[in-house]
């Protein structure tokens, strides 16, 4: 009984006028007990938003969710006891998006609540495959071979790689260089090898094609030794053969700093990984509300039957919203409304007849004081006209 007479005072029913119309006792019980689920609702769905968001400060739970469901609470009574003629059809249309919004807002918070096992080994294999994307991110952004893309890669690039990539790049030029010099130097070898063959044979008095087979230094031979030194003089081989060398030393040298450049790449990459992953880890264990409904969405995406079950839970939360105000709608004007109606115009003209008989008596007043004043002036006339 006491529970039952408390329902109805949540909503604002006047017990004394109820006392008139008992038959309406069990339907204003009920819609007492549909707004406290509501707001009961709301609650738990701050309390579980809180939780969730805020791991670090959940004490402001005891703070937070109960005004949030005071709100509630406060909408759906405001509606529930407003006299009839003031629910129009806008505003219960406007009452009715408003709790289908608050229904979708109290709605995920307790999703996550029903799901929490599921959705917390979701968000922890979210985070595996984070921190395992981050780890091959940062190494990909940081690799000589093969050259790291150009996109996606301006936060983890280590200034380190950048050096590293120019005496690469330098060093291939030195090696592509020296090749090519090597190779005309071997051309310019085997010709001059066998222009110096050529004079040897004249010289000597050796028998062969072009030869005079006579021995000693005679014209032909000296003529044959001319054109292996100018040959030599115009292919610069001596200068080439310098120049070779020092390439060499130029790509030993280069092989060496390129080594030293990329173990340090090496140790500065495992450094940068190791912070970033730390990093990462640190965010990771704040958690948050969109971490969980992130989790909760991939892991509806991979099972069908979870986002049937989780649509559901989604509608009937809305309509644990809904139902007060369509429950009120429905009831349409009840006697009790009517008894209500009928006392609130007893009262204002009661306060009207009260009010008019105020009126009444200080009109009076001021005509009682009005006359007086007009008794008075010929009185006062008269006696000066005698004075004279």
């Amino acid at each position: 009984m006491f529970l039952s007479r408390w329902l109805r005072g949540i909503i604002g029913v006047q017990e004394d006028i109820l006392d008139a119309v008992p038959t309406q006792r069990n339907r204003y019980t009920a819609l007492g007990a549909l707004v406290l689920t509501g707001a009961a609702m709301t609650t738990l769905s701050a309390g579980a938003a809180l939780w969730f968001a805020l791991p670090g400060a959940r004490w402001t739970i005891a703070l937070v969710a109960p005004v949030w469901a005071l709100f509630v609470y406060s909408l759906d009574r405001t509606f529930v006891a407003a006299p009839r003629d003031r629910r129009t059809p806008a505003r219960i249309i406007a009452r009715l998006a408003l709790a289908t919004a608050i229904g979708v807002v109290i709605a995920e918070p307790l999703l996550l609540a029903v799901f929490q096992t599921s959705v917390d080994q979701q968000v922890a294999q979210n985070r595996r495959t984070a921190v395992a994307e981050l780890e091959q991110a940062v190494r990909t952004c940081n690799r000589l071979f093969p050259p790291p893309p150009a996109d996606g890669c301006a936060a983890l690039r280590l200034d380190s790689l950048d050096a590293a990539l120019a005496t690469r790049e330098q060093l291939a030029r030195f090696r592509t260089e020296a090749t090519a010099l090597k190779a005309e130097i071997d051309r310019i070898i085997v010709r001059m090898d066998r222009l110096q063959a050529l004079a040897r044979a004249e010289c000597t008095g050796d028998d062969g094609p072009g030869l005079t087979g006579s021995a000693g230094e005679g014209p032909n031979c000296r003529n044959l030794r001319a054109e292996a030194d100018r040959y030599q003089r115009e292919t610069d081989l001596i200068g080439k053969q310098n120049r070779l060398r020092n390439l060499n030393r130029l790509i030993t040298a280069n092989e060496m700093t390129f080594d030293n450049q990329s173990a340090s790449l090496a140790l500065r990459t495992d450094a940068a990984t190791t912070s970033e992953l730390n990093r990462e880890r640190a965010e990771q264990a704040s958690g948050g509300l969109l971490e969980r409904l992130r989790a909760f969405d991939d892991l509806s995406a991979e099972s069908p039957h979870l986002f049937v079950a989780g649509l559901a839970l989604r509608l009937l939360f809305i309509s644990l919203q809904l139902l007060p105000v369509l429950v009120r709608v429905l009831m349409g004007v009840t006697p009790y409304d009517r008894l209500v109606h009928h006392r609130e115009k007893e009262q204002i003209n009661r306060w009207i007849a009260a009010n008019t008989r105020i009126a009444d008596d200080v009109f009076g007043l001021l005509e009682a004081q009005q006359r007086r004043l007009i008794e008075e002036i010929p009185i006062h006339a008269t006696r000066g006209g005698e004075r004279d």
